[in-house]
């Protein structure tokens, strides 16, 4: 998915690898897909963050089309800019945060004919966000390119893969590498191993449906790619420093997710 997040109160941390981007209110961030990433609190207080999370097939129909092939796959695939932003301060970025503000009051108000908007919306936004990273110079060597590519294919494949089963031979098959090989780019980019990641990717989904869905968290646990609750229990109290739900009662639903 790509991931649109807006600052609609307070202050965040995006965190992409070890890199912090701090962003206040009003200010917008744009996501490309696999890219791994946490938001973070930054102790200025409460914020809200309003985000819009597509899948590029929103944009473009299914990846056969020329669509997808001609503009939509280029741009997944540039390392160019990870992370794209927006900012009042620029007049230049005016029209794209006034567009998303719109799109999700729509989003929110859901009245009929909404998914047209939404959907007409985030395809300017997107185009605007697609013209932006291909001004960002490209300061990466054609093997770190490489490497990368074999890396954001794996994290596709993780994300949407991440509630089935999976070892390190299908990780790396995503790719076409050997496990080893896997094991290396993943420590080389992410300085962590495949199956580090994909835990944290199940754990950040499980504390997202805690606070936006009603679910047992047995369910949960299960939805994400958990064998037992004990065990998924264990791994967020590890990763988040209380249980499941410690976690749900504590924590107000900060992220609105319109659809």
């Amino acid at each position: 998915e790509i991931e649109l997040g807006y600052v609609a109160e307070g202050a965040v941390a995006v965190q992409i690898r070890e890199t912090l981007h701090h962003f206040r209110k009003g200010e917008l961030y744009c996501l490309k897909s696999n890219v791994l990433h946490q938001t973070l609190p930054t102790g200025e207080g409460s914020s809200i963050i309003w985000v819009q999370n597509f899948l590029p097939e929103f944009i473009t129909g299914d990846k056969k089309l020329l669509l997808y092939q001609k503009y939509m796959l280029p741009f997944l695939e540039n390392s160019n800019a990870e992370i794209v932003t927006y900012t009042p301060g620029k007049e230049e970025d005016r029209d794209v945060l006034s567009l998303f503000i719109e799109s999700f009051h729509r989003a929110e108000e859901a009245a009929e004919g909404y998914e047209f908007f939404v959907r007409n919306a985030m395809t300017d936004i997107w185009w605007r966000i697609r013209e932006k990273a291909e001004k960002t110079g490209n300061t990466t060597n054609v093997t770190d390119s490489h490497s990368n590519l074999r890396v954001e294919k794996m994290l596709r494949y993780i994300h949407e893969h991440y509630a089935e089963k999976l070892c390190l031979q299908d990780i790396s098959a995503a790719a076409n590498i050997s496990k080893r090989e896997a094991s290396r780019c993943f420590q080389k980019h992410i300085q962590m191993s495949p199956f580090a990641y994909l835990m944290q990717y199940r754990l950040h989904k499980a504390a997202m449906e805690l606070l936006i869905s009603d679910e047992k968290v047995t369910d949960i646990a299960g939805l994400c790619g958990f064998d037992s609750s004990s065990y998924f229990g264990k791994h967020f109290k590890r990763f988040f420093g209380c249980t499941p739900l410690e976690y749900k009662n504590r924590h107000e639903p900060t992220i609105k997710l319109p659809f």
